[in-house]
């Protein structure tokens, strides 16, 4: 069995859907219509988009269009909790007792799918491949991960592995995981290629050399520090162990550092989890793939797979 990046990405997908709203997350026809939409909305503005944002160009015209459909599908699901009487401890259930309008909550689930899934697909496809092509840290990760069920799971025969991971207290997967932790740091730090953009809504502020104008926007790119080989020797190779000088920026940094951060981590985690139990995991090439860093959805330099041999019971 091959395991694919749009496996993954499904998954993560709906694993960032469901605090959002059970009821769009436990149904996966709803999910398989969501997805698609929500991939043209976040794919890649091309030069004329960026240069003149209100040229009507045939992929801008794609993201309007899939956007209304999205509100057309948001608002069915409103309608549909509110004519139910079901209570769901959800976001969408906050929202509608906060009484928001329904493109407020559009707004908040867009965001939350597009700014959650996509850096979660992400992540995760590369960190399993990572951990495919290292024998040692794959080894580490997943005895950590038996020693935390061992100690935390709740011992009940006939358990799904899913209910055997949703035991284990969100305490222990914060605190108990100090490989996995590493190997997602490492992976945040080598296969994310954001680029943090800022606008000084406030006065004209010096920042070192650099004058900020207000209303101008200020554009950092990860790489400068990520990939920067002052920073992190032989910065492309993927080494958990390595140290990290000064602030780490994976997640973003002061007031503007996500917010998503502990519900990201916690997924990577259950998703990582989920595929070391059931599988033997191994790289199809030799060694591990370098990450493009010109691409905005960082797919490998070179054309790669993941092998799963499924484990006995």
């Amino acid at each position: 069995m091959k395991l694919t990046e749009t496996f993954l990405s499904q998954v993560a997908f709906q694993m960032v859907m469901r605090p959002a709203s059970f009821d769009i997350a436990d149904d996966p026809t709803l999910l398989s219509r969501l997805k698609p939409l929500v991939d043209i909305v976040d794919s890649a503005s091309n030069t004329f988009e960026t240069q003149i944002p209100w040229l009507p160009t045939v992929s801008s015209l794609r993201k309007i269009l899939s956007s209304a459909r999205i509100y057309g599908i948001i608002k069915k699901e409103i309608h549909k909790r509110k004519s139910s009487g079901i209570q769901r401890r959800d976001a969408l259930q906050q929202m509608l007792d906060d009484g928001e309008s329904t493109v407020h909550i559009l707004g908040f689930m867009l965001g939350l799918s597009l700014a959650g899934a996509r850096a979660m697909g992400n992540t995760v496809t590369w960190l399993i491949m990572y951990l495919s092509s290292d024998p040692r840290w794959s080894s580490a990760v997943q005895k950590e991960i038996e020693s935390l069920i061992s100690t935390h799971a709740a011992s009940i025969p006939d358990q799904t592995q899913t209910e055997t991971l949703s035991s284990i207290p969100l305490r222990a997967w914060e605190t108990q995981t100090p490989m996995l932790d590493l190997c997602i740091r490492e992976t945040l730090r080598i296969a994310q290629p954001y680029t943090a953009v800022r606008k000084n809504v406030g006065p004209e502020i010096t920042i070192g050399p650099y004058t900020i104008p207000s209303g101008a926007s200020v554009v950092y790119p990860f790489s400068d520090t990520s990939i920067n080989p002052n920073d992190y020797p032989d910065p492309m190779r993927w080494d958990p162990s390595r140290e990290f000088q000064g602030e780490f920026i994976g997640w973003g940094a002061g007031k503007h550092a996500c917010k998503g951060q502990r519900l990201g981590t916690l997924s990577l985690k259950l998703l990582v989890s989920s595929v070391l139990m059931r599988y033997g995991i191994t790289m199809e090439i030799q060694g591990p793939p370098v990450p493009d860093w010109s691409s905005a959805a960082c797919r490998p330099m070179e054309k790669c797979g993941i092998k799963l041999v499924a484990k006995s019971e």
